[in-house]
């Protein structure tokens, strides 16, 4: 690891080259990887919010744990939703999942927050192939994130996108918090995860990752782009969110198969 007194990348300021280089020691993320115009104002409303003068003052806090992951939990953007997008959870049902071989699935949902969304897969799965195992592992960088997704325990919002047949099928319903069925949550495996830095799932029927690349560089996005990819079995799809779009899929071993969705080849 450099020292902070060599001199920044060019156009990087020094103050948050500093920042980066002291969060990438204590905990292995790079803030380099993301967007940097968008990276920095995020960061310069957090110091405002916590009375930060600089990113150097900021830094200066993160040897403290507690500090720094809930520092961690603002930059990784942990935002999630059951049935996000409802028409693309219609053509995953319809349409991806008729193309993949009968039987038990494995999925793979990357970044996946507060776990809305591979409980999301988990019912449509359950109800698209019942009697099957189904396999799916759900990873994030953020462990309270995690922790909580395991629980399967939410409130009146987090559920509001719910199906009403859905909610009262897959859910128990007490003191205003709504718990996800056993049956449900057996099939999700949660696990900490760094899309970064650490190895990818293998041999996956399809792979989830929606509205997380867009706050990546150009070149961590075809980075993490060509690993969906070796995570993916020969025909399984890549499902992205609506935001996001591959240009030009197959340098990285897809073609589109429909809008935000498409089949390694």
């Amino acid at each position: 690891m450099a020292t902070t007194n060599s001199s920044p990348p060019v156009g990087i300021p020094k103050e948050f080259e500093h920042l980066r280089r002291k969060v990438h020691s204590l905990s292995g993320l790079d803030l380099g990887a993301y967007k940097q115009q968008q990276m920095q104002r995020r960061l310069r409303a957090f110091c405002q919010r916590h009375g930060f003068r600089d990113f150097i003052a900021l830094a200066q806090t993160l040897e403290d744990p507690v500090k720094l992951e809930e520092f961690k939990v603002y930059v990784t953007i942990n935002v999630s939703e059951f049935f996000r997008n409802p028409q693309r959870f219609e053509e995953l049902t319809n349409a991806v999942l008729p193309e993949l071989p009968a039987g038990a699935l494995r999925v793979w949902s990357a970044g996946c927050a507060n776990g809305a969304e591979p409980y999301t897969l988990a019912i449509l799965l359950r109800r698209a192939r019942p009697g099957l195992y189904h396999t799916i592992v759900a990873t994030d960088i953020d462990g309270p994130s995690l922790k909580r997704a395991q629980h399967g325990v939410y409130n009146a919002d987090d559920v509001r996108s719910v199906p009403k047949d859905i909610l009262d099928g897959e859910f128990s319903c007490a003191d205003e918090k709504y718990t996800l069925r056993p049956t449900v949550r057996r099939m999700v495996t949660f696990k900490q995860h760094d899309l970064l830095n650490d190895p990818y799932p293998q041999n996956m029927d399809i792979v989830v990752c929606r509205n997380v690349v867009i706050y990546f560089s150009e070149e961590v996005r075809n980075r993490l782009f060509s690993g969906f990819r070796s995570a993916l079995r020969t025909r399984g799809f890549l499902f992205v969110g609506s935001t996001e779009t591959l240009f030009n899929p197959e340098q990285f071993g897809f073609k589109q198969f429909r809008p935000f969705f498409y089949r390694a080849i």
